[in-house]
């Protein structure tokens, strides 16, 4: 390891490693109840959502910038950037955290992109009749929004 990456913490080192799998596509990297956004990202989110640009630690010498999203509003967010050309990969936890402690006082807790969000995929949504056409809570996924969201349309292995 090399003294540059020394001080990477094991966070963000799954982020870089998870964002590495989509580099043209902003991370909505899940911590609790938010959604973060780093680096680039969140300048990007921040500036295109009106949002809060903040600072937090560093990165081969500079600042972290970052800014995040609730997760329960996280929807109307993310359709505000799909409207504005963004490609968004939604990152969930894919554990409880408790499970993560078990396994020691470092360990983070596993994290997975599990939807890709592009205006193409909008397009076509819309256009099939979805029921997002008319509201952002359309992109809801699964039984969290009666299962009518996007979320169940790209399960269907249309993307």
């Amino acid at each position: 390891m090399t003294s540059a990456n020394a001080a990477v913490t094991p966070m963000m080192a799954q982020y870089l490693s998870i964002k590495a799998g989509y580099p043209g596509a902003l991370l909505f990297y899940r911590m609790g109840d938010f959604y973060e956004l780093f680096f680039d990202d969140a300048v990007a989110a921040a500036e295109a959502l009106d949002i809060a640009l903040t600072r937090r630690g560093k990165h081969l010498g500079e600042d972290i910038q970052m800014c995040g999203v609730p997760v329960h509003a996280a929807e109307g967010y993310l359709l505000t950037l799909i409207r504005k050309g963004f490609r968004v990969a939604v990152c969930e936890q894919m554990e409880d955290p408790a499970e993560a402690k078990k396994r020691g006082s470092k360990s983070v807790v596993r994290r997975d992109v599990v939807r890709l969000v592009t205006p193409g995929t909008l397009d076509r949504y819309y256009a099939a009749g979805g029921a997002a056409a008319q509201s952002p809570r359309g992109l809801c996924r699964g039984a969290r929004c009666g299962g009518a969201g996007l979320g169940r349309y790209l399960d269907r292995g249309v993307s």
